[in-house]
């Protein structure tokens, strides 16, 4: 299969999502650490921080891209028809997979006694694995099957 530009690209955003992400992640699940005790809200902590930090990259990080693409202003138009194809699925696998991984896995380690940034970033090191592939196979049966390059 050929490497294309848009998928270097794609993954490049999402690489930058993630980064958000474990900056967010542990940072929130620290906080929450702060006012609470109960591993499970510690965990929602680091879900929350993980949703916050990779929406913000992934947008700014994609605008970038796509106007460096064209030399001149991305569309409205074309970054919401991108995320129209993209929110609901990423959406949907992130919730069968990316945050059930982050919190499960985030709580087992927290309540066998690792720290607790540590709990989360590992947790999410192997969410971000399992997401990344699944979205990869996704923009490949949109490209063969609808025509449609994210």
């Amino acid at each position: 299969m050929k490497i294309t530009k848009s998928t270097i690209d794609f993954n490049k955003e999402m690489i930058f999502a993630e980064l958000g992400s474990f900056i967010c992640t542990p940072l929130v699940a620290y906080l929450f650490s702060r006012f609470t005790e109960v591993p499970k809200y510690i965990s929602l902590g680091a879900v929350v921080g993980g949703i916050l930090g990779s929406s913000f990259m992934f947008i700014v990080t994609r605008l970038r891209d796509k106007r460096n693409i064209d030399q001149k202003r991305y569309a409205h138009k074309e970054l919401i028809g991108d995320l129209i194809y993209l929110t609901p699925v990423a959406f949907v696998l992130a919730l069968i997979f990316y945050y059930p991984t982050v919190f499960y896995l985030s709580k087992h380690l927290i309540v066998r006694g690792y720290k607790v940034t540590i709990s989360a970033l590992l947790a999410q090191l192997g969410a971000f694995t399992l997401i990344a592939t699944c979205l990869n196979i996704y923009r490949i049966i949109l490209r063969r099957r609808f025509g449609k390059e994210l």
